[in-house]
């Protein structure tokens, strides 16, 4: 048995119980997912650099030696994946963020973009594009489009509001070209479905949507089978 541990590095029980919805079905007899919100002294929502490191710093304070594969879903480069990987150089850990970017590029002939909270995010995820594919100027990213609601705000506003920005923005980088839109944020995980079907009624055509707590636990299931 492999044990994968979901790490929310906020506070909030909300993101955290749309997480554990996400991967309900996930735990079977090879493995075992347990999903795991931050301490309460850690902020609600990460919304900036500082908010990050206080995240954490307090995250770091626990023991995940139990473990064979830490995610950290906050969907940026969070501080707290090369303190883990630095600490435990034998597991695996990863964070949604470049889960979601690989996934993206599996597609050649798919340009892709994100949909995110805020503007603060828009650098972090060029930087992180620039990382792996060398730079944001490349053909395959058409950019970042921000909903402006805060993580906690997407599990507490009114649904049908939620849903109707994700569109918006959605379909806003279809409109530049894209063909795979990433889902930026672990608050809006279990929408890809919904927002997949919207894009579809309005372009005709399919739209490839990355949930990005999805593809990390897949991502993260084959890298557990290598340790």
């Amino acid at each position: 048995m492999r044990n994968i541990i979901l790490l929310n590095p906020n506070s909030s029980a909300k993101v955290t119980e749309g997480l554990k919805s996400e991967v309900a079905n996930v735990s079977d007899g090879e493995y075992t997912i347990t999903v795991e919100s931050a301490p309460p002294e850690a902020p609600e929502s990460i919304y900036d650099t500082a908010s990050g490191v206080h995240s954490a710093l307090e995250c770091y304070k626990r023991n995940y030696t139990s473990y064979d594969g830490i995610i950290v879903a906050c969907f940026s480069q969070h501080p707290l994946i090369p303190m883990l990987r630095e600490r435990y150089k034998y597991k695996q850990t990863i964070g949604v963020l470049e889960a979601s970017i690989a996934a993206a590029l599996l597609s050649p002939s798919k340009k892709f973009g994100f949909v995110t909270t805020s503007t603060h995010w828009i650098n972090e995820f060029e930087d992180a594009v620039t990382q792996t594919i060398g730079s944001t100027a490349s053909e395959r990213f058409v950019g970042t489009a921000c909903s402006n609601f805060e993580v906690t705000e997407l599990r507490t506003a009114k649904e049908s509001t939620v849903n109707a920005k994700l569109i918006q923005c959605a379909q806003s980088l279809v409109e530049k070209g894209a063909g795979t839109i990433i889902l930026g944020c672990a608050g809006m995980a279990g929408k890809a479905d919904y927002v997949k079907q919207q894009l579809r009624e309005i372009n005709s055509q399919r739209v490839d949507v990355i949930d990005g707590i999805s593809v990390a636990v897949d991502q993260m299931k084959m890298l557990v089978k290598m340790l």
